[in-house]
C-alpha cells in the first residue's frame, strides 16, 4: 500500500478538515506543491529470475522478487533528481534487465514513469571439441570443432552442412566468449606454443572461421580445461605443463577483437595432474581439481571482483578421492565435486559451501552422496534448483538428477520414468544446460553424438527431446553453449 493511501485514510479516520488533510498529503508525497516529498516508483516486467537489485542515485537498494510496480523506500523532495539503475542483475535464472525513463527531476507528484524490462538470454549456438583420440595416447591426433545453431525445441542444426573445422593436436576443451563472437579451443596435445586457437563466429549460422590475424596463441602446456571469468575479460587455462606438473594460467581477453594476452602462470603443482577447473559465476572464486601420486586436492583462488586479481589459499584442500568434475551454482554459494575413485564406494558427489569471508574455510554440506557408476561431469540448473551428474560405465550411461535444498544439500534423486529417460549415448563426457533451463545437452565420445533432453520445469527430470541426438566429429570431449 502506498504512503499516499495510508495518509489519506488516516486523515479521513480523524475527521480532519480539508486544509489539514491537504497539508498531510503534501508531507506524505501524495500530492500538492511546495516542500512535499514523493515516491519513486518502478514498473518491472519480464522478471523470471531471482537476485535483481535496483538503486536510486547509487543508493536506496531495492530488492525485486516479482514483476509489477515497486517503490523505493526513500522519498524525494520536489526538484530533486532521481537516477534509477540496476545494481545486480538476476542470477538464478540469469537475465539482463534494462532501465528506461530512469532519470529526471521530481515534479509535484510521485515518479511513475520508470520502466525495467528483464529478458532471458536466447540460446544461439553450440560447439564441441572433438579430440579424435579421447584416451590421449596420440597427442598429435588431428581433431575438429563441430558448430551448430540452436533451433526450435532445442534442436541443433549443423553449420556448414556438417563440414567441421579441422584442429590439429587433440582439441579437448572449448569456451565461447560472452558476446558470442569468438570460440577458443584448447589443444591438449600441444606443448604450449600454439596451445589455444581462436575462431570467429558467423552471427547468423554459427559457423566458424579462423580469427583474422593471429588465431593461435601460446598458453599453458597440454591444456586440459578452460573457463571464462564472468566479465568475459579473463580466460583461465589449466594444463599438465611440460614436466613441471599441473599449472593454472591466465589470459586477458579483448572482447572486441578476440585477441588473447600473453599467459601468466598463476600456480604450479608438482606431482599432480589437472582433473577439473571451474570459475564462480559471481566472480569470487576459481577452483582447480588435482590428482596424482601426491594425493587428491582442491586448489582454491579468491578473485577480487573489482580488479580481477587472484589470491591463492595458503594450502590445498585435501580430498579422500580423486576429483573428476567441479560445478558452482549460479549464485556462487555452493561447490559440487564429483569423485571417481577405484571402488564402488568411491563414486561420490560432495557439496561444499563457499565462504563469504576470506578467512573462512570450505564447509561440508551434509554427507557425500554415493552414485551408481563413475561420475564424469556435473552441471547446476540455471535456477540453482537441480544438480545433474553424468555417469559412465560399460552398461549404464545416464544422467542422475538431484534436487538442491535451500542449504545446497542434495535431495533424493529424481526417479527415472522409463528405460529411455536420462539415458545418454556411449561414453558421455560433458553436460550443459541452456540459459533458460529448458534443454540439456550431453556430448558422447563413444558414439560421436550429442544427446538432447527436455528439462521438466517442476521436477528437473530429463526426457529425450523431439530430435534426441545429433552427430559430431570423432570423440567430442568438450561442449559449450552460448546464449544472448
Amino acid at each position: 500500500m502506498s504512503r499516499w493511501l495510508i495518509c489519506r485514510r488516516s486523515a479521513a479516520a480523524l475527521g480532519a478538515a480539508g486544509l489539514f488533510a491537504s497539508a498531510l498529503l503534501v508531507a506524505c508525497g501524495g500530492g500538492g506543491s511546495g516542500g512535499g516529498t514523493y515516491e519513486v516508483r518502478v514498473t518491472v516486467s519480464g522478471l523470471d529470475g531471482s537476485g535483481l537489485l535496483l538503486q536510486n542515485n547509487n543508493a536506496d537498494d531495492l530488492a525485486v522478487a516479482t514483476s509489477g510496480e515497486q517503490t523505493f523506500t526513500t522519498l524525494l523532495a520536489r526538484g530533486a533528481t532521481y537516477n534509477v539503475g540496476v545494481k545486480t542483475q538476476p542470477r538464478m535464472l540469469q537475465q539482463t534487465c534494462t532501465v528506461s525513463g530512469g532519470a529526471g527531476t521530481v515534479a509535484a507528484a510521485a515518479v511513475s514513469s520508470v520502466r525495467v524490462v528483464c529478458v532471458t538470454p536466447t540460446p544461439l549456438f553450440a560447439y564441441t571439441a572433438n579430440s579424435n583420440n579421447a584416451a590421449g595416447s596420440n597427442l598429435a591426433a588431428t581433431g575438429s570443432v563441430s558448430a551448430y545453431k540452436v533451433g526450435t525445441l532445442g534442436g541443433l542444426n549443423a553449420a556448414n552442412g556438417g563440414a567441421w573445422e579441422s584442429v590439429p593436436r587433440r582439441p579437448a576443451s572449448v569456451v565461447v566468449d560472452s558476446l558470442a563472437q569468438f570460440v577458443y579451443l584448447g589443444r591438449s596435445g600441444d606443448s604450449g606454443t600454439t596451445a589455444l586457437v581462436a575462431y570467429a563466429i558467423n552471427g547468423i549460422t554459427g559457423a566458424l572461421t579462423l580469427r583474422s590475424g593471429n588465431s593461435a596463441f601460446s598458453s599453458i602446456a597440454y591444456p586440459q580445461a578452460m573457463a571464462l571469468g564472468p566479465s568475459g575479460t579473463q580466460l583461465f587455462v589449466a594444463g599438465n605443463g611440460s614436466g613441471s606438473g599441473a599449472q593454472l594460467g591466465l589470459h586477458t581477453v579483448d572482447p572486441v577483437s578476440g585477441s588473447l594476452g600473453s599467459p601468466s602462470t598463476l600456480a604450479t603443482w608438482s606431482g599432480y595432474a589437472v582433473s577439473a577447473l571451474v570459475a564462480d559465476p559471481q566472480g569470487r572464486f576459481v577452483v582447480v581439481g588435482l590428482a596424482g601420486a601426491s594425493g587428491n586436492k582442491l586448489a582454491v583462488f579468491r578473485r577480487n571482483t573489482s580488479d580481477g586479481a587472484l589470491t591463492a589459499w595458503a594450502s590445498l584442500v585435501d580430498l579422500t578421492t580423486p576429483p573428476r568434475a567441479l560445478a558452482i551454482d549460479p549464485g556462487g554459494r555452493w561447490l559440487y565435486i564429483a569423485s571417481n575413485g577405484p571402488g564402488l564406494d568411491d563414486h561420490l558427489v560432495r557439496a561444499l559451501e563457499l565462504p563469504a569471508d576470506a578467512t573462512e574455510a570450505l564447509r561440508a554440506i551434509g554427507a557425500a552422496t554415493t552414485v551408481n557408476d563413475s561420475p564424469v561431469d556435473l552441471a547446476v540448473h540455471p535456477r540453482g534448483t537441480y544438480l545433474y551428474v553424468v555417469r559412465q560405465a560399460s552398461t549404464a550411461r545416464k544422467v542422475s538428477v538431484f534436487p538442491l535444498g535451500a542449504s545446497g544439500a542434495l535431495g533424493t534423486e529424481v526417479p527415472e520414468q522409463n528405460v529411455g529417460d536420462h539415458g545418454t549415448g556411449i561414453d558421455p563426457a560433458q553436460i550443459r544446460i541452456d540459459a533458460p533451463g529448458t534443454y540439456a545437452y550431453v556430448s558422447n565420445t563413444g558414439s560421436n553424438t550429442i544427446s538432447i533432453f527436455r528439462v521438466d520445469p517442476s521436477s528437473g527430470g530429463l526426457t529425450p527431446a523431439d530430435t534426441p541426438t545429433v552427430g559430431t566429429g570423432t570423440e567430442p570431449l568438450g561442449l559449450a553453449l552460448i546464449a544472448r
